[in-house]
């Protein structure tokens, strides 16, 4: 095979931006940076803006850029008509059928989260690869594929992680994963088999890269044309290989020992941005760069924030944002993104190979006539665009400065009014109502509440319950209701908040006690011993058996079988 040609331009935008932008070179300064910064400033404080911000700024931008890229010209939506149309339908299909059926959409946010790792490592190797051709070094077919193996061993050692016998998402670059409806569905590999998987992927990406940097270096005309390639392997080293090593191997765990999942998230985005907005340049987009990355913008916010809209609540859809919308919602549209992407990024493509490989001009064609023909409907989508973008703003906005910083300093008042203006956009919080009545509980039983102030707690427990039902809610609503003095009711409260929660400890003590208060200890020791098994050492629980104990015949002599006596502490204050 003869040697490759150098390209007329060895970097994309220069050394600086292609190093720490295209790289990945800013997450390893982020590695220096952050961590003190959160030490040494208020950073903890204003973290979930912050990240919610740069996540606007370019996680959603990134979406959009693959978007333009497939949707903007009439001649690309012919070539992956496949991929744009029919199979883009099916996908958001089963994104209306998962609202519906949890299992499915839970099938959905697991095929997110197990392929997300695999998009950002082909990302890796593809720009790892396309920065060797652009210097000229020559890579055969052996050493291409020493090279992939190392990133498919990467993958392997977070595939294992995710779905071995520790389930782990951390190391997953995919938002927290809360207690939504749907789940995670870990194939759960037994520990044999996750051993063996983990010894053969870490030897695998150990030997492959060791193999390809030494048919590398022999053929690379000085150690510098390495440069960038070697730094996206490190990049990629640190996002997955290593945490997940760690965490395989029972060392620091994955998820916490470098920056959050977010960031890689962010780093990722911004590569994705610096190579998209190259070769929209190259194929003919002629706008400023400013006005392309603005274009990005509004194709993500369209693509993330009108199905929102849409399927909100109110509107057509049965889950509210932050209990299952959300997580939903970004699977799919990751997913797309993901499907799109791997068609459209070939280096083997002929148009891909001029603009990224030998920095040729593609030429543009077509794309005037489109804008003639449709320019009514490229308006309304691109105001509909706008609006998109106009509501994500909005609700990171309230939800800081509205929701999480009001309820901090106890101003239940603005929250309340935020949570409010965040329904119009279909995004208003079950959670933020139960900190509400939180909040107003503790305050009222501080001074006295009387039974119109046990009325407005029990308001926002049953907005809250409207919103989304939550064992958190029901439990709040029960414990409102034992002490109004209204044990059934309290009772019926607390098995809705079982049959959401089986294992809720707290809701298993306060329904023995209740029956205790009703003289039913037969009916209170099933929940008392079940929370017991859940929760040994637990001190409210301990003294919920002491009570029992001496409720049933035997009395103190049961206690003192049960090794249950006065000095134990008390169980910790409930909510409200």
């Amino acid at each position: 095979m003869t040697a490759a040609s150098p390209t007329a331009q060895r970097w994309i935008y220069g050394p600086l931006p292609d190093l720490v932008l295209g790289c990945g070179g800013i997450y390893l300064l982020l590695l220096l940076v952050l961590p003190g910064l959160s030490e040494v400033s208020a950073l903890a404080a204003w973290q979930p803006f912050a990240v919610a911000l740069l996540g606007l700024l370019t996680n959603i931008p990134h979406y959009g850029a693959t978007l333009l890229r497939v949707y903007e010209r009439s001649r690309d939506r012919r070539r992956y008509l496949l991929f744009s149309v029919y199979l883009t339908a099916v996908l958001w299909a089963l994104f209306v059928l998962g609202l519906h059926a949890l299992w499915l959409g839970s099938v959905l946010v697991t095929l997110y989260i197990t392929w997300s790792p695999w998009h950002f490592a082909g990302q890796n190797y593809g720009l790892a690869l396309m920065f060797l051709r652009r210097r000229g070094v020559d890579v055969p077919p052996l050493t291409k594929r020493l090279l992939y193996a190392s990133f498919v061993c990467s993958y392997g050692l977070t595939f294992l992680s995710m779905h071995g016998p520790a389930h782990s998402l951390g190391v997953a670059p995919v938002p927290s994963f809360g207690r939504e409806v749907f789940d995670f569905l870990s194939i759960g590999l037994p520990a044999g088999p996750a051993r063996v998987g983990f010894v053969a992927c870490g030897i695998g990406y150990v030997a492959s890269l060791l193999g390809a940097g030494i048919l590398l270096l022999r053929r690379a005309g000085s150690v510098r044309d390495l440069g960038p390639s070697v730094l996206l392997i490190a990049t990629q080293a640190v996002w997955f290989s290593v945490p997940a090593w760690l965490q395989l191997s029972g060392g620091v765990g994955g998820g916490r020992l470098f920056v959050a999942t977010t960031w890689i998230a962010i780093a990722h985005s911004l590569q994705y941005l610096w190579i998209s907005s190259y070769y929209a340049r190259r194929a003919g987009e002629q706008a400023p760069l400013p006005r392309y990355l603005g274009k990005t913008l509004l194709a993500g916010a369209a693509i993330t924030g009108l199905p929102a809209l849409l399927f909100a609540p109110q509107v057509l859809g049965p889950l509210s944002y932050q209990a299952g919308l959300a997580i939903l919602l970004f699977s799919v549209v990751n997913l797309h993104h993901f499907m799109l992407d791997g068609v459209i990024w070939r280096l083997r493509d002929g148009p891909v190979a001029r603009v990224l490989l030998r920095s040729a001009a593609e030429p543009a064609e077509g794309s005037e006539r489109d804008a003639d023909a449709r320019g009514w409907l490229r308006g309304a989508v691109w105001a509909a665009a706008a609006a998109a973008l106009c509501v994500e703003v909005f609700g990171i906005w309230e939800m800081e400065f509205g929701v999480r910083r009001p309820l901090e300093r106890g101003d239940v008042v603005r929250a309340e009014r935020a949570n409010q203006a965040l329904a119009w956009i279909g995004r208003e919080s079950h959670a933020v109502e139960q900190n509400i009545a939180v909040q107003l509980a503790r305050r009222f039983e501080a001074n006295g509440a009387t039974a119109e102030q046990w009325d407005e707690v029990r308001r926002h427990y049953q907005r809250s319950l409207v919103i989304q039902p939550s064992a958190a809610a029901w439990f709040g609503l029960g414990t409102v209701d034992r002490k109004l003095g209204d044990a059934q009711g309290a009772l019926r409260c607390y098995e809705h908040a079982l049959a959401l929660d089986p294992r809720d400890v707290e809701s298993l003590r306060l329904a023995g006690e209740t029956w205790l208060d009703l003289g039913r200890a037969d009916l209170a020791r099933p929940a008392l011993e079940r929370a017991r098994e859940l929760a040994p050492d637990d001190p409210g629980v301990r003294r919920a058996l002491l009570r029992l104990a001496r409720a049933e015949p035997g009395g103190s002599a049961a206690a003192s079988e049960l090794g249950l006596g006065d000095g134990h502490a008390t169980g910790r204050a409930s909510a409200p």
